[in-house]
């Protein structure tokens, strides 16, 4: 991969991913997919092959490192081979951040995108990951088996909220980067929360987004997003704030991650 050292953040998904790629597309050093955020090479496309997956980044002379913000392949039973045979030498960052929280952001997420408008219960059922993608503990262990113990790290997603600034001194750390002269705080919230303007809208918006990637129009999509298409079918915090959950749904969630820790 041209040379450079090389990571790849691996989620879970509604854990500060996003902050982590406006932060690392800030610095300007770091060397990040070049047409969409998010590529889905390890999951989704991996069929697409080695060629594919390097030529989403364009290395330039100031670039320090490659780095691959790719939330959705945390618990992708085969993403941590996947990463091996791609990038012998990448560090992975697993973020952790409370799992009650993460896993109602998930399902509100879910809903905002159209793949459901079941209650929390049934979601749970159809879409198991709102559950497993909060059960860091279960996927580091394999992370560690494929990539070994020192390429993988554990970083305190709470932390951002508290001090935006330490969360980027540690992600800094983490990637051997030189701590750069960025206001982190003005960073400010990324994809944050939003409630769909109705369901059937926000489904018909993702099979259209989905049918444009397979085609390999990724910045498109991407251009679309940046431009704000999504407050077509989504509400923002500023007009509606998502609901919170109700305690017998936090409830739910609790018993649910202990039935996965009893599993496992």
């Amino acid at each position: 991969m041209s040379g450079l050292k090389t990571a790849v953040f691996c989620g879970p998904m509604k854990s500060g991913t996003t902050w982590v790629h406006a932060y690392l597309q800030a610095r300007g050093d770091v060397c990040l997919p070049a047409r969409t955020k998010e590529i889905f090479y390890f999951d989704r496309y991996y069929r697409r092959g080695t060629a594919w997956y390097q030529g989403q980044f364009r290395p330039e002379p100031q670039h320090r490192m490659l780095v691959d913000v790719a939330p959705s392949i945390l618990a992708h039973p085969e993403a941590p081979a996947r990463v091996a045979e791609t990038l012998p030498e990448a560090r992975a960052v697993i973020l952790r951040r409370d799992p009650v929280a993460r896993a109602w952001s998930h399902y509100l997420h879910l809903k905002r995108y159209g793949y459901t408008a079941a209650p929390l219960a049934e979601a749970i059922e159809a879409h198991p990951a709102i559950i497993e993608a909060s059960q860091v503990e279960r996927w580091l262990e394999r992370w560690r088996a494929e990539l070994g113990e020192e390429r993988v790290s554990l970083l305190d997603a709470s932390l951002l909220s508290r001090d935006a600034q330490a969360f980027a001194r540690a992600v800094d750390a983490l990637l051997g980067l030189p701590e750069s002269a960025i206001d982190a705080g003005q960073i400010g919230r990324v994809n944050g929360a939003a409630v769909p303007r109705h369901y059937l809208i926000s489904k018909l918006a993702r099979k259209i987004s989905y049918g444009l990637r397979d085609i390999g129009l990724d910045a498109v999509v991407q251009a679309a997003r940046d431009r704000g298409w999504n407050r077509i079918y989504a509400r923002r915090r500023g007009s509606q704030p998502p609901p919170a959950p109700t305690e017998a749904e936090r409830d739910l969630i609790r018993s649910k991650l202990r039935e996965g820790r009893e599993s496992a």
